[in-house]
């Protein structure tokens, strides 16, 4: 069955860094910034060696990690999942007040309105989200989108969707995948954990800012992390 990808509303600077698009294999971030003032070589190890990230600064100061983990492996998706679960549960336990960046990924496309409910009741600031449709042929086309909060609290532009929609004759299935902030509290993050809709909410990039920020001398809200989605082995049957 033939798979598609078509970005709405990815008109973004390099400043918003984070983009769009990560529901299939893809990163959640693909600005292209020729302003780069430094590489750092290589992939480096994350902790317990289950994943690997990139580091790249620019000479705006900011800097970009992408994470990368080896998900069509079970064994490693399997630790990869536990080690995630545990660090999350270790920073609810912290009672952090401050915000956290999250990554989740869903174990299949959430209905609109179901979306929009988990947002609001566990206080997601959402930046970025995914979502799939089919199109008249019944091939898998995929949206990315910068969240753009309505009067009424809601995150999903319908009116932008339907025009995409419309495009190639689609209907949507659900999101698949959704990027932003949370409270490490019990309410917040400890309810998408909970939540069985939830594959996965990735907190990797808690860990990650620390040693970063200290390698590069860059300050704690310039870095921005990235992570790759496994929607893509769900979507695939892998599981």
């Amino acid at each position: 069955m033939k798979k598609r990808t078509l970005l709405v509303s990815v008109a973004l600077t390099v400043g918003m860094a984070l983009l769009v698009a990560g529901l299939f294999g893809q990163p959640l971030y693909s600005a292209v910034d020729a302003a780069v003032d430094r590489l750092f070589p290589g992939q480096h190890a994350g902790a317990d060696s289950l994943y690997t990230y990139t580091v790249e600064t620019k000479r705006s100061g900011e800097v970009y990690v992408l994470v990368n983990v080896n998900f069509r492996d079970a064994a490693t998706r399997e630790r990869y999942l536990q080690a995630n679960r545990a660090k999350a549960e270790a920073l609810i336990a912290n009672v952090n007040s401050a915000p956290i960046s999250v990554t989740v990924t869903f174990a299949k496309p959430v209905p609109i309105p179901e979306f929009e409910a988990l947002i609001k009741e566990a206080g997601f600031q959402v930046e970025q989200y995914s979502l799939e449709a089919r199109d008249q042929q019944g091939g898998r086309v995929s949206y990315g989108a910068v969240a753009k909060y309505s009067s009424d609290g809601k995150v999903v532009d319908m009116e932008q969707l339907k025009a995409g929609l419309d495009k190639v004759n689609g209907s949507i299935n659900g999101a698949t995948t959704l990027v932003g902030s949370v409270l490490a509290t019990k309410e917040g993050l400890g309810l998408l954990l909970s939540d069985p809709r939830v594959y996965i909410a990735d907190v990797v990039a808690a860990e990650l800012v620390e040693p970063v920020s200290r390698d590069t001398g860059a300050s704690r809200t310039k870095i921005h992390v990235g992570v790759f989605s496994p929607y893509s082995f769900l979507s695939e049957g892998v599981r």
